[in-house]
């Protein structure tokens, strides 16, 4: 029985770190994409890439409390 447990928390720590890494990933490569854009767009839609971002931000923390 203590070892059915000790696996199911192993399984359970394994799939929060996967999800974390995920989520990190996704911001990154969110990140890195909104650098291209800012670049290749200009200045003037700064503001509304900020905006994306912030959105995509939030996104990202509902998800989290979700999982």
């Amino acid at each position: 029985m203590l070892i059915l447990f000790s696996l199911i928390v192993v399984a359970v720590v394994v799939v929060v770190e996967v999800v974390v890494v995920v989520v990190v990933v996704v911001v990154v490569v969110v990140v890195v994409v909104v650098v291209v854009v800012v670049v290749v767009v200009g200045f003037v839609e700064v503001v509304e890439v900020v905006f994306v971002v912030a959105v995509v931000v939030v996104v990202v923390k509902v998800v989290v409390q979700v999982v």
